[in-house]
């Protein structure tokens, strides 16, 4: 595929296969337990390291105390802040004061001794309040992640009764206590006589914390649709002559338990053979939920090796960026021949969000079973790698592309290809899509350091066989259309965003690079880091008669905040307030 020429004094070009622009020194952070609110990056300076303590995180804090204690002792430690700072029984036990209301951004110097190349903590308190210790790090692990763990008994078992009440139940007459363990009466309090309650509805225990009733609550795991209110009228019952009497204990008759469906697998070689997987019910007149509805996984984390010390504007490690995939489409005739597409996000166990015009080109979308995708390596030629997930995208898997796509813009530069369930490792996992729970202003985004990332051309035009890092920061529309009047005006909306450091650096995206993600660090409510991708790369410039992008130049992304319902439908996602 080659770059179309056109005739302004710069180019548009849609970033193609042709890694990333990496010139200057590399850069290394350290995020105590992934928290947010405490970083150390590496200064140029040996053994010096500057901490940053974004009390801006926490807007009700009046006074502030720290407490950092370190594996190793400090040899130095200053700010220019106005503050408090001093070693408290050792050089290992950092306290910070600072005067008054905190700074939201509070900066710190600590300098190593010889031997340490890395200022490690071992405990971090806030106003005594442990956010990060040895036991917090042991405990953050790749199967942490899988939340539905926390509640594994349930999984197995749900549905069941004592065997007194397995064995033989009566139906069409009063229950005993025991029969049906997780049918809860509701009763409404008057709102002026607490004292009265009135009978309002039954409910279905699903879990130890929630009770599913007709349309009183909406548990995580499923939701009703508006147009299949009926549902909510319908369910649970059975004709006449299957609710009155039902032996249980023995074989069921056809009809006694109308909502159970079996689950089977065709062979992916002969298809005519069917093995049974697993059963699951019927919620709607569109759904079934079997145990994969029930899974709840953490996005946007990593295992905490590659959480806490992570370098950018250098090759990435495997596991640093578990999320990202590369893309390649096998030749129409010769199958054994696969060419480097672009880059991917995983944002689900079975969705993987990339840029449209990699997967279509003028009105024609590549066929599924032709995207080969690999995941869980950092470095392409390492057949070996630990992690390394190569699988085909055939059958029954799709490529999707947003119905607004255009070859020529970036509103809506994206597609979405659904492959085989991926498992997810250490060197495997989900990252976090921009939701509704965040504003997607992208106004609020100008400034803000982002971390880009791709297989792509590298400073001296050679594919990269590693995954490659850099940081970077979200330019105001202004700033992209003064540089290149003639292009960026028509590029930039309330659908996309351009990103760089400017014509100085040469830190930037290149061909290759196209449906990476631009990801940004947000912290939750447990204070550490989520990585959340904001938006997917799609456009960049270059000179008239140049095929590659120049890495002087602004790069366009698609704001993913704003497609957000259309990728989640399509990634089985569902939304959480």
């Amino acid at each position: 595929m080659k770059s179309e020429v056109c005739t302004l004094v710069l180019a548009l070009c849609v970033v193609l296969v042709n890694p990333m622009s990496l010139l200057g020194p590399s850069f290394t952070r350290y995020d105590p337990c992934g928290l947010g609110l405490i970083q150390f990056d590496k200064t140029l300076t040996e053994h010096l390291w500057t901490g940053v303590l974004n009390f801006g995180l926490y807007p009700d804090l009046n006074e502030v105390v720290v407490t950092i204690e370190f594996k190793d002792v400090i040899r130095f430690a200053w700010t220019p802040d106005k503050s408090e700072i001093f070693f408290r029984g050792n050089a290992k036990n950092l306290i910070i004061k600072p005067f008054g209301v905190p700074p939201k951004r509070y900066i710190f110097y600590v300098l190593l001794l010889a031997q340490a190349e890395v200022p490690v903590v071992t405990s971090f308190k806030l106003n005594n309040q442990t956010l990060c210790s040895e036991e917090e790090k042991a405990a953050q692990t790749t199967d942490s992640f899988n939340l539905t763990k926390e509640h594994s008994s349930y999984q197995h078992v749900c549905g069941r009764r004592s065997i007194d009440h397995t064995e033989l139940v009566t139906t069409g007459a009063d229950a005993r206590d025991g029969d049906w363990p997780w049918h809860v009466a509701m009763f409404i309090v008057d709102a002026v006589d607490k004292k009265k309650e009135v009978y309002q509805c039954g409910g279905s225990i699903v879990s130890w914390t929630t009770v599913l009733t007709g349309k009183g609550f909406i548990i995580s795991w499923t939701s009703f649709d508006r147009e299949d209110s009926r549902h909510q009228h319908v369910c649970g019952r059975r004709s006449i002559e299957h609710t009155e009497l039902v032996t249980t204990g023995a074989d069921a008759r056809e009809g006694d338990w109308p909502w159970h469906v079996a689950m089977f697998i065709v062979d992916a070689v002969d298809k005519k053979k069917e093995v049974y997987q697993c059963g699951g019910s019927i919620i709607s007149w569109n759904t079934i939920l079997t145990e994969d509805s029930r899974y709840q996984h953490v996005c946007g984390r990593r295992s905490i090796d590659h959480t806490e010390l992570v370098t950018t504007g250098a090759d990435a490690r495997e596991g640093d960026w578990p999320w990202h995939v590369a893309m390649f489409i096998v030749d129409a005739v010769d199958k054994k021949k696969e060419v480097y597409q672009c880059g991917g996000s995983i944002i689900s166990w079975t969705t993987v969000l990339t840029a449209g015009h990699c997967v279509s080109s003028k009105g024609t979308i590549t066929e599924a079973h032709r995207v080969l995708l690999v995941a869980g390596t950092a470095n392409l030629s390492d057949s070996s790698a630990p992690g390394l997930q190569r699988f085909y995208n055939f059958q029954a898997k799709k490529v999707i592309l947003h119905p607004s796509y255009t070859d020529d813009l970036p509103t809506a530069d994206l597609a979405i290809l659904k492959v085989d369930k991926l498992t997810f490792t250490k060197y495997i996992q989900p990252i976090c899509l921009w939701t509704p729970n965040y504003p997607y202003d992208k106004s609020l985004l100008f400034g803000k350091d982002a971390t880009i990332l791709g297989f792509g051309l590298t400073e001296k035009d050679v594919f990269s066989k590693t995954l490659r890092t850099s940081n970077t920061v979200v330019q105001t529309d202004a700033a992209c259309i003064a540089y290149a009047p003639d292009l960026y005006p028509r590029l930039l909306n309330e659908f996309s965003f351009c990103v760089g450091y400017g014509p100085k650096y040469v830190i930037n995206p290149r061909n290759g690079d196209s449906g990476s993600g631009l990801l940004l660090p947000v912290q939750q409510s447990d204070h550490k880091i989520a990585w959340f991708l904001r938006g997917v790369l799609s456009k960049c410039g270059m000179k008239t008669g140049a095929a590659r992008c120049d890495p002087a130049y602004y790069v366009v992304y698609s704001d993913v905040a704003p497609h957000y319902t259309w990728i989640a439908h399509h990634a089985g996602l569902k939304y959480h307030a």
